[in-house]
């Protein structure tokens, strides 16, 4: 009788420290919800410190860090939540969004990798995964992987903006011209406003050199939005292959005036600047496009005319 007085005052506790744990974490949840961040960290850390360990607490703890954007914060949270459950896709996914916004590309790879290895059927679309991760390998140069990611599911992501778009930019860099044509018509059809697609429709003619083509994809792209740096960027850069100095110079210092940090501006800026005799001028963008990451990114194109011409 004994033993199982002792038995069950040991149940008991549990029972009751398994409900103090339950609710504390529903109370952090619906602190959560009316957007008490601070009261839903201070709850769930005593989630974290008084209960058993459970990856949704610090999943949870790392939703609240990232609503306050104290990103190193969630990206400790979400590790711990991985080092107690490695399949845990809901962490992968947000710590490879937080990279992907802070265009950490190869760390937010390694993350959707993850993810998709984690799916049951890799092979089923699932757009923000599959999205995300072609848009991470085609910003570090992996054209070919995204073409392999998403072409043998294609059918399953006809409607899809982001996956036309993505699998596009791959096919222009793999030579793929009819495809990427194919695949920029699908976005202009499923949005014509869409000026994602307009402007990669309009980059297209620019590499068949078909500029003023190229331009009438950009000037509607900023019929849409006036203020769409790509758009003009890359008219200018459609401009200055048509040697309208002028008009090329005037579009990309817009462009920069409103994203400061297109390294390909700069380089496109350079390039006005030499054919315009200004060779140190060209030199100096040609620094800032290299600073900023355009080898990175695009290759050692910048580095080549900086060898040619500011030595």
């Amino acid at each position: 009788m004994k033993h199982v007085l002792i038995l069950f005052g040991f149940v008991f506790i549990q029972n009751m420290y398994a409900q103090t744990c339950d609710s504390l974490f529903v109370a952090s949840l619906k602190e959560f919800d009316n957007s008490n961040y601070d009261a839903s960290i201070l709850l769930v850390n005593r989630c974290i410190s008084e209960c058993a360990p459970h990856e949704k607490y610090y999943l949870h703890q790392a939703k609240c860090y990232n609503s306050i954007k104290n990103f190193a914060a969630t990206i400790t949270s979400l590790s711990e939540a991985i080092r107690i459950n490695d399949s845990c896709i809901d962490a992968y996914a947000l710590r490879a969004q937080i990279y992907l916004d802070q265009s950490h590309y190869f760390k937010a790879i390694e993350n959707y990798e993850k993810i998709i290895s984690l799916l049951k059927n890799p092979h089923v679309f699932k757009d923000i995964y599959h999205v995300n991760l072609s848009k991470a390998y085609n910003n570090t140069q992996q054209y070919q992987k995204t073409y392999d990611l998403l072409f043998p599911i294609y059918e399953q992501m006809t409607f899809n903006l982001g996956a036309n778009v993505n699998l596009a930019v791959s096919c222009m860099q793999l030579q793929k011209i009819e495809e990427a044509e194919q695949f920029l018509n699908r976005c202009v059809e499923l949005d014509p406003t869409f000026t994602g697609g307009l402007v990669n429709m309009g980059y297209l003619y620019i590499t068949l050199k078909e500029y003023e083509k190229a331009i009438e994809y950009f000037n509607k792209a900023l019929l849409v939005n006036p203020r769409e740096p790509y758009a003009l960027n890359n008219r200018g850069f459609a401009h200055y292959c048509m040697q309208n100095y002028e008009s090329a110079l005037r579009d990309i210092n817009e462009s920069l005036s409103i994203l400061p940090d297109n390294s390909y501006a700069y380089k496109n800026r350079g390039l006005v600047y030499l054919k315009t005799g200004l060779v140190k001028e060209a030199c100096v963008e040609f620094e800032k496009a290299i600073r900023i990451g355009y080898t990175s990114m695009y290759g050692n194109e910048v580095i080549d005319l900086q060898n040619e011409f500011c030595k």
